[in-house]
């Protein structure tokens, strides 16, 4: 086994992990297309490496290594996971479409600088030109390969994120999944009618998978400890280790966390002991919550789309309706709530505090934010109370006034007994 070889290999792929990672880190400040250009350069190594197609290291056993394949492709696959995980879909296909183009461009440039080769005063001691012009299919493979791998990493992430949470796992069966398809893929319809094809798809699997464990140790020692998007995976938690969420992954986690906002407000809605409702500018409720059914008896769908005024009691309706049109009513967030009874569905009266408060949009008024609060058990108090007051008036007076009678009459009898005497 050389030893040496296998060394710059990882100093090779280390390289280029830390450039990558390095520009995914920056990509705020330096902006994305820095590190999409950095793909599209190593897409070019790749391709001269494929045009000399003899840069093999022979490692022992006919065990065959290509840096092209093994490092190059391995890390664009990488770098779409991390995209994927980080970003959102639309990220990831837009490095999908620009890996691709590039590859692309940079075969017809090079065939057009090579027909340079062709001319009559030029020299080819390589026959480059043949060699490249041959393994045409095989670029041709190459690309349709990538496309698949693409596919199949994010149908692969999201199926495997789903049953295992620990990020490192995540990360390298997915890619060990999608690399070994890659090269099965790619080997097989390119050297098909080669009598060492089981040889080189061993190589390749061998190569390139153990190049995932490697770029998995450093893609999650970035995710968990190096990337700062996600302030909670700075410090290890087990029950965060899945935190780094997919595009996808995300969108589910969204809906789930509305689903359960959406219960809550229901269960605060429907059990709360004010009725809340959105007031469209005429006066029509657009909405009624479910707690109009306790404490009025009334479903929601009574008053969508209606006013409340047929249900006021008749002694208020004049006074509410004057105030509700006041202008300087409707500005305000309305401090003092109005007092005025509502005629329950068994039709039977209660007493309701009602509140206001505008919802603006672009400086002006769109609609109105209300809520009623039943308080007929602290009008019936205050009414006890005034009416206990005003009997405890009334018996003062009436002591008073008895008082007073008697003083009057004290001193008549004294003015009288005083005649009497001196007669």
């Amino acid at each position: 086994m050389n030893y040496n070889l296998i060394l710059i290999l990882f100093l090779q792929s280390t390289l280029v992990a830390f450039v990558i990672l390095l520009l995914f880190k920056f990509r705020k400040k330096l902006g994305k297309g820095v590190l999409y250009a950095c793909l599209g350069l190593f897409q070019f190594v790749q391709v001269m490496i494929f045009i000399l197609n003899s840069v093999f290291q022979n490692f022992a056993y006919d065990f065959l290594v290509t840096p092209g394949s093994s490092i190059f492709v391995t890390i664009s696959l990488f770098t779409l996971l991390l995209i994927y995980i980080k970003e959102d879909a639309n990220e990831t296909r837009k490095i999908i479409f620009t890996i691709l183009i590039a590859n692309i461009l940079i075969y017809f440039i090079v065939i057009s600088f090579l027909w340079n080769l062709n001319g009559i005063n030029s020299k080819n001691s390589f026959s480059v030109t043949d060699n490249f012009l041959k393994n045409t299919p095989s670029f041709i493979v190459g690309n349709i390969a990538l496309f698949l791998d693409a596919l199949l990493l994010i149908f692969t992430f999201e199926f495997i994120s789903k049953r295992i949470r620990f990020l490192f796992l995540q990360i390298s069966i997915t890619m060990f999944v999608v690399l070994t398809f890659d090269t099965i893929f790619f080997s097989f319809f390119t050297f098909f009618n080669s009598n060492n094809l089981i040889d080189i798809i061993v190589s390749g699997l061998i190569s390139k998978n153990s190049f995932t464990i490697y770029y998995s140790l450093l893609f999650y020692f970035y995710l968990r400890f190096l990337d700062e998007t996600d302030k909670d995976l700075v410090y290890f938690k087990i029950k965060d280790v899945f935190k780094p969420l997919s595009y996808k992954q995300k969108f589910e986690v969204a809906v789930n966390d509305i689903k359960k906002a959406n219960e809550m407000y229901r269960l605060l809605t429907t059990n709360s002991n004010d009725i809340i409702c959105l007031q469209e500018l005429n006066g029509n409720y657009s909405y009624v919550s479910p707690s109009i059914k306790n404490i009025l008896g009334y479903e929601q769908s009574d008053f969508l789309g209606k006013q409340i005024f047929s249900i006021v009691h008749k002694d208020d309706i004049e006074e509410l309706q004057k105030k509700i049109s006041e202008k300087e009513f409707l500005k305000n967030n309305q401090k003092t709530p109005l007092i005025f009874r509502l005629k329950h569905k068994l039709a039977h009266y209660i007493w309701i505090e009602y509140s206001t408060s505008p919802i603006y949009q672009d400086n002006k008024i769109t609609s109105f934010v209300t809520s009623a609060r039943e308080i007929t058990d602290r009008i019936i108090s205050k009414n006890k109370l005034d009416n206990s007051l005003l009997l405890l008036q009334k018996r003062e007076k009436a002591l008073n006034e008895a008082s007073r009678i008697g003083k009057m009459g004290f001193i008549e009898y004294d003015a009288m007994k005083k005649t009497y005497i001196s007669v």
